[in-house]
């Protein structure tokens, strides 16, 4: 039995982080979010 099903945990592994990007993506609903934001404009999550 796999663990992840879906591929969900490999294709998330073989993304690039861009640490000095303008901005990034939401983990949760994969907006898009602002660099400095503490919450996703979209579905609230709290970042970091």
């Amino acid at each position: 039995m796999r663990l992840d099903p879906d591929g969900a945990a490999l294709e998330a592994a073989q993304h690039v982080i861009d640490l000095d990007a303008e901005s990034s993506q939401c983990p949760a609903c994969m907006a898009e979010i602002p660099r400095g934001a503490n919450r996703c404009p979209d579905c609230l999550l709290r970042l970091g």
